[in-house]
């Protein structure tokens, strides 16, 4: 996944094949990456801030078209 690994910012991912973490199911057609971000105090410039990051990675993924990506941020309750 060097289209995750090489924007700024991002740390380190994991993938999990097979779950839409959305609605939890179980799929053999989904998948679930979850992206671990640099310090804040690393991370000082504009691209590097989540909004940054969510449209680089939107960005890089609008060219793979055999496959429907959604990127969120997670949401704290």
């Amino acid at each position: 996944m060097d289209s995750i690994r090489t924007i700024p910012g991002v740390n380190h991912y994991a993938a999990l094949g097979g779950l839409n973490v959305i609605t939890f199911a179980s799929k053999s057609n989904s998948g679930t990456i979850f992206c671990q971000l640099k310090p804040w105090s690393t991370r000082t410039s504009k691209e590097q801030q989540i909004q940054g990051i969510i449209a680089e990675m939107q960005k890089r993924f609008a060219s793979i078209k055999e496959a429907n990506i959604l990127v969120i941020q997670q949401q704290y309750v």
